[in-house]
């Protein structure tokens, strides 16, 4: 009813339900790195957030896949823009609502968690860890959303993937969420202690302009990388999806392989062929009778 109302306004559905999604993303996924504490065991802390992450992308995709597509994330948007899955009037507007989705979502956070209790002092803000360099928070960026990209393109946007029911566009690709959130929470896995693990410059975004509202220092310092190498991985995802999408259209043009094969004209089986031997037969019966 109120997604019904909005469009009476010029407001899609799908730019409501991408800042909802993102919002309750944000506030999830940075909220359980504020308040989880880090103990003597430092895998259960990784292991925690990773799963909150992937967790976190996996039902909010199941819930609004029907309406959005379930992008919540910028550089997904951009990529599917790229690779036309996405109209670039609607990826424009999912965009905007998915920042504004982020900043209400921190803003939420900030309201839950005081300021003294988050363990990341910053409401879960991305930054490149001591010790790293910006060029490898740069490429372990842009790998990890090119392995988040390729599996949106492989288990949702695809025909054929095992995670429809049927391999066609008739049947939803019911487990392509749960593929997608197991993504999610690799990348953390790998990303966690090189950059708190971005992915995803909307869920950056939000985190970043509370906290810096609310008087934490640094958090634009490396900002950039959090914005650029996410929509670079993704994007390099997409290109390789049109890539192979041109080269499939053109195998299907191609004539038949007739190495090996004949026509139908020339089969043995065919008509042409079995008249022929039927005339060739009667001819030889009328020359048996002349002679």
């Amino acid at each position: 009813m109120v997604c019904s109302a909005l469009q009476k306004i010029g407001i899609r559905e799908s730019w409501v339900t991408e800042f909802v999604s993102m919002m309750l993303f944000v506030y999830i996924g940075c909220g359980t790195a504020a308040v989880t504490k880090r103990g003597t065991t430092q895998g259960d802390w990784y292991v925690t957030i990773a799963l909150a992450f992937g967790i976190g992308i996996a039902v909010l995709a199941y819930a609004t896949a029907h309406r959005s597509g379930g992008h919540i994330n910028c550089a997904v948007t951009i990529a599917l823009m790229i690779s036309q899955d996405c109209e670039v009037v609607d990826g424009i507007g999912i965009i905007f609502f998915q920042l504004l989705g982020s900043i209400c979502g921190a803003g939420l956070l900030a309201a839950t968690v005081p300021e003294a209790l988050d363990t990341t002092t910053n409401l879960g803000c991305n930054a490149v860890a001591t010790g790293y360099s910006v060029g490898n928070a740069f490429v372990g960026e842009t790998f990890m959303t090119f392995l988040l990209m390729y599996t949106v393109y492989e288990t949702a946007v695809s025909t054929r993937p095992v995670t429809r029911t049927k391999p066609n566009s008739d049947h939803q690709p019911v487990m392509a969420p749960l593929a997608i959130g197991l993504s999610v929470f690799l990348a953390h896995i790998v990303l966690l202690n090189i950059t708190g693990c971005s992915i995803n410059p909307t869920r950056s975004f939000g985190p970043a302009v509370v906290a810096s509202a609310m008087g934490a220092s640094g958090v634009w310092t490396d900002f950039w990388v959090f914005v650029v190498a996410p929509i670079f991985g993704a994007s390099i995802a997409a290109v390789c999806k049109v890539v192979d999408a041109k080269f499939s259209v053109e195998s299907s043009e191609k004539p038949v392989d007739k190495v090996g094969k004949r026509s139908a004209e020339h089969s043995p089986l065919s008509i042409n062929s079995i008249n022929g031997v039927i005339e060739e037969k009667q001819n030889q019966e009328n020359l048996t009778e002349l002679v």
